[in-house]
């Protein structure tokens, strides 16, 4: 018997188990959780206009300049992996055991480098993909981290 599922509504479905992961990734976190949370969620809310506006490289680029050692900047961190994670998950870089998914800034910079290697069709590629992982990510922050009234 053969899989006449399309191919787009397996890699939807592959795209929100994903992003349902990166949430629970942000909600699993132990300190100031709840700080960490509605910052996240704040973040991927205006992150596609500021892929829109600014492009994904200059996007990426200003997520990994507010990466620090310090809690605070703690969503931008998470966010930059899990964006790269999703868009080098179809490079040999996932697999690799030498790669280093860890929030260090120099290692996601190692990982930035590969996606500035590539030509500006496969950049598109990867904004397009980019924004189709941010619908799924915005909508289940949306529904994981509930905010009070009044607060953002």
């Amino acid at each position: 018997m053969t899989n006449n599922i399309p191919k787009e509504r397996n890699l939807e479905h592959e795209r929100a188990k994903y992003a349902f992961n990166c949430v629970l990734d942000i909600e699993n976190r132990g300190e100031s959780n709840e700080q960490i949370k509605g910052k996240y969620k704040t973040l991927v809310m205006n992150s596609a206009y500021l892929i829109q506006k600014s492009g994904l490289l200059q996007s990426l680029t200003f997520y990994c300049s507010k990466m620090t050692d310090k809690g605070e900047k703690e969503h931008f961190k998470k966010l930059n992996l899990h964006i790269l994670k999703w868009l080098l998950m179809e490079d040999d870089v996932r697999n690799n055991p030498n790669t280093q998914w860890n929030e260090n800034k120099d290692d996601t910079l190692t990982l930035f480098k590969i996606i500035l290697d590539k030509d500006n069709d496969e950049i598109l590629n990867l904004t397009q993909k980019t924004k189709a992982l941010l619908i799924w990510i915005k909508r289940f922050a949306d529904a994981k981290f509930v905010t009070k009234k009044g607060e953002k």
